[in-house]
């Protein structure tokens, strides 16, 4: 049995894996030949139509039996999986994200939160890193249009008084009569 080989850097051993790599492919050529046509094969097969619905279909099969055989272990292994998806790549799944609940990609959220200049739309104050101070897209919730970046604070406000404007004046009304801090 061979000892293993210890490597100084990682730059060693990627090194030294990129001619063993070499080596075999030269030794193999037909291993490259048949990633070729498996990669052929697998294009010519995405073409199918209905072949992304049959897809998930089956997917959808073997994950309902995994989670009915082990669903504590089911659940593990998917929350990892997101963990390491997450992680390996943060900017993709925030472009995911902002691509699934705004309908806008990443550059656009960020163009946008640029054009704000670190002000609220509602208030003009400036953003900070508090969770009620962290800037948030508002949105109209009938239509879902976009309206503009305000705190968390601020749009918890206008959910609070559900988007309508009136409840927003008659709010404002009652601050107005009651500013001089003068109880009942």
């Amino acid at each position: 049995m061979a000892r293993p080989v210890k490597y100084n850097t990682p730059e060693e051993r990627k090194a030294a894996n990129a001619v063993a790599s070499a080596k075999y492919r030269e030794s193999h050529p037909k291993t490259e030949e048949r990633k070729q046509v498996a990669r052929i094969h697998a294009q010519e097969y995405r073409k199918r139509p209905g072949h992304r619905e049959k897809r998930r279909l089956y997917q959808n099969e073997r994950n309902a039996a995994a989670r009915l055989a082990d669903p504590i272990g089911y659940r593990k292994k998917k929350a990892e999986e997101t963990k390491r998806r997450r992680w390996l790549n943060p900017i993709a799944i925030a472009n995911e994200q902002k691509r699934h609940v705004f309908g806008i990609s990443l550059d656009e959220y960020n163009r946008r939160l640029a054009e704000r200049h670190g002000l609220c739309a509602l208030c003009n104050r400036p953003f900070d890193n508090t969770m009620l101070g962290r800037p948030v897209l508002d949105h109209d919730h009938v239509t879902g249009q976009l309206r503009d970046f305000v705190h968390s604070r601020c749009n918890l406000g206008i959910a609070n008084f559900e988007d309508d404007p009136e409840q927003c004046l008659l709010a404002a009304d009652y601050l107005e009569r009651h500013k001089s801090g003068e109880g009942l």
